[in-house]
């Protein structure tokens, strides 16, 4: 496998190539944790100082009372810092600095309280380490490492032989060593992961255009050719025989369809090309929508005696959404479970509430989907080939469509599907919204 951009491959001595990209989120979640965890270690700092002050605990306490008092100022240092810093990574390697340089410090200082060689705190140096060798460059990981075993060995070198400083170095430097190569691996591997998503990414892109492109050159030279048959159809060209009357109206027939479907692709493309910021969401009545919406529904399913009925409890429910394509949805919806319905059957569509949010159910008897391809449905033209054989002028698009309205309006659509006994799709909005004021238009 080739390397991503901007990673070079490292030996054994360069443990880190590069420096990790410190995310905003990360790093505020960074600063979050240590503060809390410094402001714990200062609770329990003053505990023991009450402690040893009361000759409870055999620890000396003017050296513990300096730890403490340096471990809470440095702290409150820490969160004006951050307070001021951009979440940028000069800025995030100056805080984790500054952050380790004080627990170091604060930490020789307690060791002193404790005694020398008896003290249990050189091993709360390591977390530093690793946080290091995974946040910092190699060499600045390394760093941190030899300034965690200069801090942790002072407390105790003038009372201990060399050995001791050297285990701790030993040690501490094992720990960096390890950690940064698993580190280093990871971090490899992520800028592969994003360098795939940016190419997915540009691909996805790329493809919304080109269709975009292909099918509006497509949309006029159809339009003109259906404009030909209409004109022969209609005998502007003078009379036609009866078989080439039949071909001209098939060829209509074909021409609206492929209208419709190029139609549908350019819909999906301009939607798959918008972010849920470029939407104007406004209140939008979702139970006369829902009504607007069930009523074409049955007109579609006359010609084959398909009942849509309408289950809604409370009149109005308001929720924020974009009303054109809010019916876009529900009109896929619905269209699909009276098209795959069997002759006869009934759709019901109902409006309900759950944990006091708007839950919508699109419920049919129809041909039902199988469970491998539950998952697939919602793919660009992807057809099962039970639906091919029921409705053999389908586009595949209907639920494509769904599920970019849905991201647009942060909704979430569930399918449940069994086979030869129908399909319920659930479309479940994230809140309620109040009504508009008073005299406001609303869909």
């Amino acid at each position: 496998m080739t390397e991503p951009s901007g990673v070079v491959a490292s030996g054994w001595w360069t443990p880190r190539a590069g420096v990790a990209r410190l995310r905003a989120h990360e790093l505020r979640e960074r600063i979050g944790w240590g503060v809390a965890v410094r402001w714990a270690f200062v609770g329990g700092g003053g505990l023991l100082l009450a402690a040893a002050s009361a000759g409870v605990v055999p620890l000396a306490a003017d050296h513990l009372a300096a730890g403490v008092v340096l471990l809470a100022v440095g702290n409150l240092g820490i969160v004006a810092l951050a307070g001021r810093a951009t979440p940028t990574e000069p800025a995030a390697k100056r805080l984790l600095w500054s952050q380790a340089v004080l627990d170091f410090a604060a930490l020789a200082v307690l060791g002193q309280a404790f005694g020398a060689g008896e003290s249990p705190l050189p091993i709360l140096f390591v977390p530093h380490i690793v946080l290091g060798s995974l946040l910092l460059s190699a060499r600045d990981s390394v760093l941190v490492a030899l300034c965690a075993a200069a801090f942790a060995t002072f407390p105790v070198a003038a009372s201990v032989s060399g050995p001791y400083g050297f285990g701790v170095l030993f040690a501490y430097l094992a720990c960096w060593y390890l950690v940064s190569q698993v580190a280093n691996g990871l971090q490899r591997r992520e800028a592969q992961l994003e360098a795939d998503y940016d190419h997915l990414v540009a691909a996805a892109e790329a493809k919304t255009l080109a269709t975009l492109r292909a099918t509006h050159e497509l949309k006029a030279p159809i339009a003109a050719i259906q404009s030909y048959l209409f004109n022969l159809r209609d005998g502007y060209a003078g009379p036609l025989p009866d078989s080439a009357l039949h071909i001209v109206q098939r060829m209509s027939a074909r021409c609206d369809l492929l209208t419709e479907r190029i139609v549908a692709m350019i819909h999906l493309a301009n939607l798959v090309a918008l972010s849920r910021s470029e939407v104007k969401l406004a209140p939008v009545d979702l139970a006369a929508l829902l009504a607007v919406e069930v009523a074409d529904g049955s007109l579609r399913g006359q010609p084959r005696e398909v009942v849509v009925l309408l289950d809604a409890p409370e009149p109005v429910v308001w929720v924020l959404g974009e009303a054109t394509g809010l019916r876009t949805l529900f009109a896929n919806l619905i269209g699909n479970a009276v098209a795959y319905s069997h002759p006869g059957g009934v759709v019901r569509v109902r409006l309900r509430d759950q944990a006091g949010l708007p839950l919508v159910e699109v419920v049919d008897q129809g041909i039902g989907i199988a469970p491998e391809h539950l998952l697939r449905v919602f793919d660009d033209h992807f057809r099962t080939a039970e639906a091919a054989r029921h409705r053999p002028d389908g586009s595949g698009l209907g639920l494509a469509i769904v599920r970019e309205v849905a991201r647009l309006h942060s909704a979430k659509v569930e399918l449940h599907s069994v086979v030869g006994e129908g399909t319920r799709v659930e479309v479940r909005f994230p809140a309620r919204c109040e009504p508009p004021p008073s005299g406001t238009l609303h869909a």
